[in-house]
Order: C-alpha cells, then sequence, then structure tokens
C-alpha cells in the first residue's frame, strides 16, 4: 500500500479514462480522483452488496450512493482498525 493506492486488487476500482487504479477504502479511491483528476470510482454496498458508482468532474462528487465517514480525517489514524 501506498495511500491512496493499493498494491493488490480491493473492492474500490479507479478508473480516469484507460489507467485503472484500486484503492484501499471510498476515502482512498476519492483522494486518488483528487490527486490525478476527472474519473470513476466504484464499488458496492458493505450491507447490500449493490453495485456503487461515483463520478468526480471538477472536483464535485455525485453517484448512485452515500459515503459516510463516522470518524473524522483528522482522527483516521488514532485507531485505524476501526476507521
Amino acid at each position: 500500500m501506498a495511500h491512496p493506492f493499493s498494491a493488490v486488487e480491493t473492492d474500490f476500482l479507479v478508473r480516469i479514462g484507460d489507467r485503472r487504479w484500486y484503492a484501499n477504502c471510498v476515502w482512498d479511491g476519492l483522494s486518488i480522483l483528487a490527486l490525478l483528476g476527472d474519473g470513476t470510482l466504484d464499488t458496492h454496498s458493505p450491507a447490500t452488496k449493490e453495485s456503487m458508482s461515483f463520478s468526480v468532474t471538477d472536483g464535485r462528487v455525485e453517484g448512485q450512493g452515500l459515503v459516510h465517514f463516522l470518524v473524522p480525517a483528522k482522527n483516521f489514524w488514532q485507531d485505524i482498525g476501526f476507521t
């Protein structure tokens, strides 16, 4: 892992044009898009396994679901297992 990128295939696929990367979580997937530009993040609901896709255009996130960050980003590393 090299944040926000995953070295192995995960449930969080980021696409920009013909390029693809894997992220370790939704937060990391959106971070890749913030770093590299407009694209999509494909994943699934952890509760229902239903597919979800988010697109980022000009810094605006749109998609078919709700992303909820229970822990503020500044506190992620206080208990990364829980986060």
